[in-house]
């Protein structure tokens, strides 16, 4: 009776949870708030464009509505909730607003679930108190850093932009796209832990698939017979809108056992899995298998032991003299909290790669480099462009963008130019290797000694290829002027914020029919920059990659390029950070670890080929948008506001009634959306998240535009002036002067009134002189 009371509970305080995680967009708003929010959100349900004109919701409201609704902060609730109390705005506090502008915090929902643990003497209290101990709540880091904007150094510049009258650089001085220098984003995660143990009925049904697949102890059990079981678990979930964690503490009466992939030849075995689809946002771990050993082969960060991975024979203490085995549940918790630490620099919030486009029509073009003629049949074809417009297209794509794709062919022998560019190129790269030689008899041993040899390969320089592809990159892929029509309109007025309408990101592909190794700077198959993807395929052999799965090395195909490219794809368009890399702010450099990359990712040979992406990396491609437009459109207005404070002006003091009215009417406006879209992108709500943070952007572009043209009025002088003095100095300087006179005179009559006289002397004198 208690057990299924408890359950009872567990399941209405996961409802309640769900309920109060739904409803925390829209409760405590006011009745203007809660217009604003019914404007914007009909916007971001109907049709698939855009339409700007709905919003800018500040220029449907009279002046009256204005004044009457943003003038005031509507904060504080009153006991019946329905009127708020209104507080008038602070000018001498306009410094602390520009950190609202640099600062966001994005609540993250995470809940670690105990399946498994009916024997096990822990609390979900316990494990809480662990997981917030976890310093994870920290700013979203990029770990490549801007050189340049992005769209400064694309040759495919005939991209059409809504361009602004105003000039490109802000009254700092300072370009509007300028790049960012820091590695620091300013976005911060505010994780937010649940704890709780798993009814009973899924360790059941677990263990009963991992019995009905083992026959005997060492068995291989299906991982997606598992996963499919814990997905269709977390689909019927009442908060399958919030992270989930599974970890898993089965004992099956068929003893141990390990994962296989059925339809993968070449894969590492992990006891971790990760959610496929885009709505599936689960991770599982199975303490029950290991130890695992995976990572680099030689050297380098990151490898998995059973040290990291939770491994249940290591939590219990099997002392003689004991009827019944202890457990350390210190060591447990703590393993624990640190595999959800990594799940959440890895998996649920990665680091971004680099700060990604800001597109609406984005056109990904594979340019195709043959070394025969094009129209030939290939001999070997293991490229799969369908799978990677497949994947792409299943990328939640935000309100009014369009993806779209496009394939080009090129032969060397037909082309001079692609052909020259190969050539400068190719390197080649020596480096020494030892050899013991075996002496031919017992009685010589002058050969004995390791003879050095010296191995010679070639491979492609990106970096060359980048720079000649960038020079002749209109050439090979035949852009247009992508020109907006209504333009020659000259009723029509484009928007004031400038975004590119149409991006075109290329994949130079080289498809070679070359036998021996050859590859992109002697490791990669594909290599991700700003602009484009180069990538190449070749007839080479399988060869040994520089990662290790249970002593066994990890081979790479060179003949199938397809998931490189898919993987530079995710970090040239949305910043997707590979699975193994994490930007370290105490370090300043990038830290690894390969506790995920054998589950479903693209990046890595480790991960099974089968399965590409996982919900990391949808969440991340909409999410990186979000960040980046959301930074843009606050960035020129940070540095405004600093600019104003820097030399100690106050704002009211450069605005009129009409220009303060505005200001801060725009400025609550500009809150609530913001922390809005921060709402709605915690609850994966991705378009509604977009429309917010593009009305903001009109928010944003009016209050600079008001401090512009207040900054037009000020100027700089000089002037001299000339002190008259008042009759109060004159005053004071007659009264000093009178003091002055007093003193001295009463000083010197002191003097000679004290000085000794000397008589007798005199009186002798007056004698003599008689005589």
């Amino acid at each position: 009776l208690y057990v299924h009371m408890m359950s009872w509970l567990r399941i209405w305080a996961a409802v309640f949870v769900a309920l109060h995680s739904a409803l925390l967009c829209y409760t405590a708003l006011s009745p203007a708030q809660q217009k604003l929010h019914e404007f914007l959100t009909q916007n971001a349900e109907e049709g698939a464009e855009l339409d700007h004109e709905k919003l800018d919701y500040f220029e449907t409201l009279s002046a009256e509505e204005r004044e009457e609704e943003w003038i005031f902060q509507d904060i504080e609730a009153s006991d019946d909730e329905t009127e708020f109390i209104r507080q008038d705005w602070d000018w001498e506090q306009a410094a602390d607003k520009i950190f609202v502008l640099e600062k966001y915090d994005e609540p993250v929902n995470v809940e670690v679930l105990l399946v498994g643990f009916e024997g096990v003497p822990i609390q979900e209290l316990q494990l809480l108190k662990y997981l917030n101990a976890l310093s994870v709540d920290e700013f979203a880091n990029v770990i490549e850093r801007e050189k340049e904007h992005p769209y400064t150094n694309q040759h495919a510049s005939k991209t059409h932009s809504h361009a602004s009258d105003r000039p490109n650089v802000d009254i700092t001085g300072r370009r509007r796209d300028a790049p960012y220098l820091s590695h620091r984003f300013s976005v911060k995660r505010d994780f937010v832990f649940h704890a709780a143990k798993a009814p009973h009925a899924l360790a059941a049904g677990l263990e009963h698939i991992i019995k009905e697949a083992c026959s005997g102890p060492g068995c291989t059990v299906p991982y997606a017979s598992v996963d499919d079981y814990i997905e269709r678990l977390y689909t019927k979930s009442p908060q399958n809108n919030t992270y989930t964690i599974y970890i898993l503490n089965l004992t099956p009466a068929g003893g141990r056992y390990s994962y296989s992939y059925v339809t993968d030849d070449h894969v590492c075995p992990t006891s971790v899995g990760v959610g496929k689809h885009p709505s599936s946002r689960y991770i599982w771990l199975d303490m029950a298998v290991g130890p695992l050993h995976y990572g680099p082969r030689v050297s380098g960060e990151g490898l998995v032991t059973d040290t990291l991975l939770p491994y249940a024979p290591n939590y219990v203490d099997a002392s003689a003299g004991q009827s019944k085995p202890s457990f350390k549940i210190h060591n447990l918790l703590v393993d624990i909290a640190t595999f959800t630490k990594y799940a959440c620099q890895h998996v649920i919030r990665p680091d971004i790669y680099r700060r990604p486009y800001i597109w609406t029509d984005l056109t990904v073009q594979l340019v195709t480099i043959h070394d025969h003629k094009v129209g030939e049949m290939e001999k070997y074809d293991k490229f799969d462009w369908e799978a990677i417009q497949k994947q792409l297209s299943a990328i939640p794509l935000l309100k009014g963008q369009t993806l779209s794709f496009k394939k080009t062919e090129v032969s060397l022998l037909d082309d001079p130019i692609v052909s020259q560019i190969r050539s400068n190129a190719l390197k080649t790269h020596s480096s020494p290797t030892h050899s013991s030689m075996s002496s031919p008899s017992p009685s010589d041993t002058s050969a004995t000694e390791p003879a050095t040899l010296v191995q010679t390969t070639s491979f492609l320089d990106s970096k060359e290829l980048h720079y000649w592809f960038q020079h002749y990159r209109q050439r090979l892929l035949k852009e247009e002027t992508f020109a907006d029509d209504r333009s020659e309109d000259p009723t029509y007025k484009p928007p004031r914020h400038g975004v590119p309408v149409r991006v075109v990101v290329p994949v130079f592909l080289f498809d070679i029919s070359y036998r021996h190794l050859l590859l992109m700077d002697r490791v990669n198959q594909a290599v991700s920059f700003r602009d484009m993807v180069i990538a190449i395929q070749t007839e080479s052999a399988p060869v040994e990659s520089p990662l290790q799965c249970s002593g066994q090395t990890v081979m790479l195909d060179p003949e199938d390029a397809t998931r490189p490219v898919l993987a530079a794809l995710l970090q040239t368009i949305w910043g997707v950070a590979p699975t193994h890399q994490v930007w370290s702010p105490t370090h300043l450099a990038v830290q690894r670890s390969y506790l995920f990359s054998a589950a479903a990712t693209p990046f890595g040979p480790l991960a099974p080929s089968s399965s590409y992406m996982s919900f990391s990396q949808h969440d991340a491609a909409a999410r990186h948008l979000i960040y980046m437009d959301m930074t843009e459109s606050l960035r020129a207005l940070g540095r405004v506001l600093g600019h104003f404070l820097e030399y100690s002006w106050g704002i009211d003091t450069v605005l009129d009634y009409e220009g303060q009215t505005e200001f801060i009417s725009r400025w609550h406006m500009l809150e609530f959306k913001k922390r809005q879209a921060l709402q709605h992108l915690s609850h994966h709500q991705y378009n509604n998240s977009f429309v917010y943070v593009q009305s903001m952007k009109y928010d944003a572009s009016a209050l600079e535009e008001i401090l512009q043209d207040a900054h037009a009025h000020v100027h700089t002088y000089l002037s001299c002036e000339r002190k008259e003095l008042a009759l109060t100095e004159i005053i004071a300087v007659l009264v000093t002067m009178a003091l002055v006179v007093f003193v001295l005179r009463y000083a010197f009559v002191n003097y000679f009134a004290n000085r000794p006289r000397i008589v007798g002397s005199t009186a002798r004198r007056q004698k003599i002189h008689t005589s």
